[in-house]
Order: C-alpha cells, then structure tokens, then sequence
C-alpha cells in the first residue's frame, strides 16, 4: 500500500495562511526584504528563506510534542504551536513548495523529516526541524531574530548528520527508511486536496502509528 496520498494530505502549498505567514517574514527578516525567490538568487538565498519559515515557526512558539493522537493541519499547528514531527515536516513543506523549492520527505524508523534539494534534484538543505527550542519572549525583537537564526544553524548541523547516517540506509533501499521527492508542480498536478477539504480519521491513526 502506498502513503503517498497521506503525505500529500498534510502538505498544503496553497493554503492562504501560507502567504500570510511569508508576508510576517518579508517584514520581519532584513536578509529576505526582497521577497521569496526560490532558487532564483542562488543556493545561499534558499538557505535566507528556510532560516525565514524556521522564524515563523519560533515566533509562533511551534515546539515539538508526543501528547495526544491528532495530526495538525498546517494552521493548527501554527495556531496551537504543537506538532508531530510529521505534520511539522509537512508544514515545513508546504512552505518552501510554495516558493518553488523542491523537497524529499524522508521516513526513517519512528521518525519523518525534510531534506531540501537543490535545482538539480541533489540534497541541499536537510531540515529535522523537531530541534527547534522557544525564545526568550522578554528578550527585543531584533535578538528574537538573532537567536532564531543561530538555532537554526544548530538544527541545519544536527539535520545533516542524521541525513548522513541514515544516506547508506536509503541508498540501498531499505524497507524501513522511506523518500517521498516533491516538486511544486508534481504537487498542482498530484490531484490531491489538503485537509483543510479532506479529512481521514483512519489516515490520521495510521499516521500516528507510525511516525509518534
């Protein structure tokens, strides 16, 4: 049985909220003032904007939790600031298909996490962004946005040796660790709704099952 379909549930590129929340980081972020570009301005700028999304997900005090049963929609988890690492993953997808970045969406044992590619499909970016810490709310704004981005930076670290070490496993494909590839047009054309349109009790309970 193929989980395409549930991945694609959880991923909503086109959700209005998701312009909303990139126009809150053009205002907040000096380094992206010039707009989301996706590959446009080079591999360095891909890495302006993913810092920019994990801004969002900071200032929205998003964290990471194993409470509860129910799989967020990308505006609960932004509403709630809780989520799996599945539905996070998926949100975190949302947003860079939604300036053009192409993704993988990579399931290993008991966990689920992003890599982003580069134009040529290559590994760029991976991105397990459950390591993300709340900010200091009483520190200013500007250091909110500093502390953000050094966080993100430590995540980026983090994700790339686990990408490494889990690289021989996918390569010789292992049942066990599973890639989703997503471009932003495979996604338009996929047929799919988000669940926003769709909801699948039995899709949320075998998600949990398998990536809690």
């Amino acid at each position: 049985m193929s989980f395409e379909p549930f991945f694609f549930g959880h991923v909503s590129p086109n959700n209005p909220m998701v312009n909303k929340l990139k126009l809150e980081a053009i205002n907040d972020i000096p380094n992206i003032r010039d707009g989301f570009l996706g590959y446009q301005w080079g591999n360095e700028y891909v890495k302006e904007q993913l810092a920019a999304f994990y801004w969002l997900m900071n200032k929205y005090g998003v964290v990471y939790s194993f409470e509860g049963t129910h799989l967020s929609t990308f505006a609960e988890m932004f509403n709630k600031g809780q989520f799996f690492c599945t539905t996070q993953t998926c949100a975190m997808a949302s947003l860079c298909l939604s300036v053009g970045l192409s993704i993988e969406l990579v399931k290993i044992p008991g966990h689920m996490y992003l890599v982003v590619l580069d134009q040529e499909g290559n590994p760029l970016y991976p991105m397990d962004c459950t390591a993300i810490w709340k900010l200091d709310k009483t520190l200013p704004f500007d250091k909110q946005i500093e502390m953000s981005r050094k966080d993100f930076e430590y995540m980026l670290e983090l994700s790339t040796a686990v990408y490494e070490e889990n690289f021989p496993f996918i390569e010789a494909q292992n049942s066990s660790y599973f890639v989703l590839p997503m471009t932003s047009m495979e996604y338009n054309n996929s047929g799919f709704l988000p669940l926003t349109c769709l909801t699948f009790p039995a899709m949320h309970v075998a998600l949990t099952r398998m990536f809690v």
